[in-house]
């Protein structure tokens, strides 16, 4: 499943993150913002960025849980029974909900994926005021993931928060990074979209 998962933030930044450059770029936006006012236009184009690209990497890792859960048969995983599989490590700070509700651990990984996807994909929906190619915009989350999938695995990985020990403070760092992450690209959309309306 990692495969996949190298494309997903860019995949989620292809939906909606290239609308404003596009528009921009076509003379489209103008009308729009006439209609709709820039600072109503703005703020529905972040958010539904962030929930579009939430959704496009939330539904297909669902459907293939659903494909998996109607192809073989439900068993929950015991500590004992299967440690020569060694999926999660016995000192992961979600080690217990793995083997208790492997459903909701599963919905974790879900929801910790779907997140990354969606900052990285406002991150691009930011940078978009910058660049005037839209291909380019579409490579920032996936040349960022390749960045720290490479050089900093420890940090910002969402797998492997779920799966390996990194400490007590695991999911906290993820989080934080996340959430700095997204600080940047809401403080470069302010500034972006500040050449059209005063926020």
């Amino acid at each position: 499943m990692q495969h996949p998962l190298l494309i997903f933030p860019m995949i989620s930044a292809m939906a909606v993150a290239g609308i404003y450059r596009i528009d921009k770029n076509y003379g489209f936006i103008y009308p729009v913002i006439s209609k709709m006012g820039t600072r109503h236009y703005f703020r529905l184009l972040y958010c539904i960025n962030f929930i579009v690209s939430f959704f496009i990497i939330s539904v297909p890792l669902l459907f293939h849980f659903y494909l998996y859960a109607m192809t073989y048969p439900t068993v929950a995983p015991h500590p004992i029974l299967n440690y020569m599989a060694a999926t999660v490590s016995p000192t992961a700070q979600f080690n217990t909900v793995y083997y208790e509700y492997p459903t909701l651990y599963f919905l974790m990984y879900v929801f910790l994926n779907s997140l990354y996807g969606a900052v990285f994909s406002s991150l691009a929906l930011s940078i978009s005021f910058f660049i005037k190619r839209v291909y380019f915009i579409y490579l920032v989350p996936f040349v960022l993931h390749i960045f720290w999938l490479g050089i900093g695995k420890g940090i910002l990985n969402p797998k492997d928060y779920l799966i390996k020990d990194f400490g007590f403070f695991e999911l906290q760092i993820f989080l934080s990074v996340l959430l700095c992450i997204w600080f940047c690209s809401v403080v470069l959309y302010l500034r972006g979209s500040r050449k059209y309306v005063l926020l």
